[in-house]
């Protein structure tokens, strides 16, 4: 699914985006964000980027997503996803008339569902072959990380 439908999906149509999120969002290249501490909009970015593969729509099928982060930021983006869950629950919920409630529910349980295919954590070790569906966040050139994840950097 491209990148910028998912962000208007998670994060809300009126959501604006940043000059950093559309150069990424633009880019098939970009699959690692960098960051050195906790970034809001570049863990939001790195989010979008794992949402975008962990569905497909030829398929309607949900598909794993491996979210390779560094061990210090692991529990930070948790709380971001977490974060980004409720309040698409909160904006869902204010839309919501007595109408739309049972259509209401019933996207919340695939928006769900489409969440939980991301795997979040850091590598025990890094591996030999890339997986088909990965995205990293929190890496930055110095670190000690596998070429594959370095020419993904953005």
């Amino acid at each position: 699914m491209h990148r910028f439908d998912v962000h208007r999906i998670f994060y809300g149509h009126q959501s604006e985006m940043t000059n950093y999120q559309i150069r990424v969002y633009g880019s098939p290249r970009i699959r690692a964000i960098t960051a050195i501490g906790a970034d809001k909009e570049k863990a939001q970015t790195a989010i979008v980027l794992a949402l975008s593969m962990a569905f497909d729509p030829a398929m309607r099928t949900y598909l794993p997503v491996y979210l390779f982060v560094p061990e210090r930021h692991v529990g930070w983006l948790v709380v971001q996803v977490q974060n980004m869950a409720e309040e698409l629950v909160k904006r869902l919920r204010a839309e919501q008339t007595p109408d739309t409630k049972e259509a209401t529910t019933k996207i919340l349980r695939i928006l769900r569902e489409w969440i939980a295919n991301i795997r979040a954590g850091k590598p025990d070790s890094w591996m030999s072959v890339a997986p088909e569906r990965w995205v990293a966040f929190g890496y930055t050139e110095n670190d000690d990380i596998p070429a594959l994840v370095k020419t993904a950097l953005g």
